[in-house]
């Protein structure tokens, strides 16, 4: 019995729909990036616990630290 050889369908746009998708880890980030995060957080621990004791003084200067590197990230290249 004879058969016919099977074919396999191939689309030349196989792949043209999938895109790659880059997770961005700290392996991809700038080390300044990761300083001006760090501080970030820094500061917003600062500013918390100088709330958490009543000293508005001080969570203005942190508030204004956590205000100016916000910026900075914002305007990171």
């Amino acid at each position: 019995m004879w058969q016919a050889p099977a074919r396999r369908f191939e689309s030349p746009a196989v792949g043209a729909l999938t895109t790659r998708v880059q997770i961005a880890n700290s392996v991809d980030m700038m080390p300044g990036l990761r300083e001006l995060i760090a501080l970030t957080l820094l500061a917003g621990l600062g500013c918390g616990l100088a709330l958490a004791h009543g000293d508005f003084l001080f969570v203005a200067v942190f508030g204004g630290a956590i205000a100016m590197t916000i910026e900075t990230i914002r305007r990171f290249p």
